[in-house]
């Protein structure tokens, strides 16, 4: 059991290997379908609960969703932290270009690429980020990249990674 946002080493095994089974099924299921729909799962000591999210057609939702997590997130103190996957847009810039010149959103920018991205979040403060990309063919075929990047820390930000944090 978490107290506090102290994590054991057992309950960290459980997560992580929930996490990556949880990969597996996110990628096959783009392959499937061909699109991956947002989804919450928030962490109730080693139980993961799926949360089929909808943003609405136009993702004028999103926003006001992240907002309702968040204040369920801080009155329900119990959550030890939740997992967020969702087909996304990403941009790969290095550090130097994004400071010259503020950058559009991603899913606006010419050089996006696509992914299924995967967020592990703890109430402890600890993040994991996987960006899954992918490219679809002309036949509308889904073909995940070899390589994923994946990057731990506790000051990854990011949507869907600040949801314990005060706006």
């Amino acid at each position: 059991m978490i107290n506090k946002g102290c994590i054991n080493g057992n309950f960290d095994m459980q997560i992580e290997k929930k996490f990556d089974e949880l990969k597996i099924i996110a990628k096959n299921f783009m392959i499937k379908e061909g699109h991956h729909p947002p989804i919450f799962f928030p962490i109730l000591d080693d139980i993961v609960l799926p949360i089929l999210l909808d943003f609405g057609a136009d993702g004028s939702k999103k926003y006001i969703i992240q907002d309702a997590i968040r204040r369920i997130l801080k009155e329900h103190t119990e959550f030890n932290g939740y997992i967020f996957i969702s087909e996304s847009w990403y941009l790969k810039k290095p550090i130097g270009e994004i400071a010259k010149q503020p950058l559009p959103r991603p899913s606006q920018h010419p050089d996006r690429q696509e992914c299924v991205i995967l967020n592990l979040v703890l109430r402890n403060g600890f993040k994991k980020l996987i960006l899954c990309p992918f490219k679809r063919t002309e036949s509308n075929k889904i073909i995940f990249a070899e390589a994923e990047e994946t990057i731990t820390g506790n000051n990854i930000g990011g949507e869907f990674m600040t949801l314990f944090e005060e706006r």
